[in-house]
Order: C-alpha cells, then sequence, then structure tokens
C-alpha cells in the first residue's frame, strides 16, 4: 500500500509539473480502481480540474493496442 502511494505521489506530480508547462488542459486517468482511488486523494487544485474521465481499468500485460481499444470503448459510452 505504502509503495502504491509513492508511486501515485510521483506520478501526480509529473502530471502537475507538465500541466504548469501547458502541456495538457485536459486529462483522462485509466488506472485500476485502487490506483484510482489513491489517485483522487493525491491530486488536487487545478490538475484535479483537467480531469475529464476517469476510467476504472487495470492494463497490466496489455498492449497498446487493446489499451487504444479501451479508451476507445469508454468514450463511446459517454
Amino acid at each position: 500500500e505504502e509503495e502504491r502511494r509513492r508511486f501515485v505521489k510521483e506520478i501526480v506530480n509529473r502530471l502537475q509539473a507538465a500541466h504548469m508547462r501547458g502541456r495538457f488542459d485536459k486529462l483522462v486517468l485509466l488506472a485500476a480502481p485502487a490506483v484510482l482511488g489513491v489517485i483522487r486523494k493525491t491530486i488536487s487544485g487545478d490538475l484535479a480540474r483537467t480531469v475529464i474521465k476517469e476510467i476504472p481499468k487495470g492494463l497490466i500485460g496489455q498492449d497498446q493496442d487493446k489499451i487504444h481499444a479501451q479508451l476507445v470503448r469508454s468514450f463511446a459510452l459517454k
């Protein structure tokens, strides 16, 4: 659990830095449900407001095509 929190904190810090540099203004979070829960607790402020969609899906071991297909399906169900 602690390792998961450290990992999420590092990712959120990198996303925050990229957002502050103007690299994006909308963010889709695609992660395992447990990881999304930690992200929700960690993310705040301007970065949190960029989140336009959360997709609770574990993707470990899936190739790029499967991940792309999951994103397409998720947005089609909008």
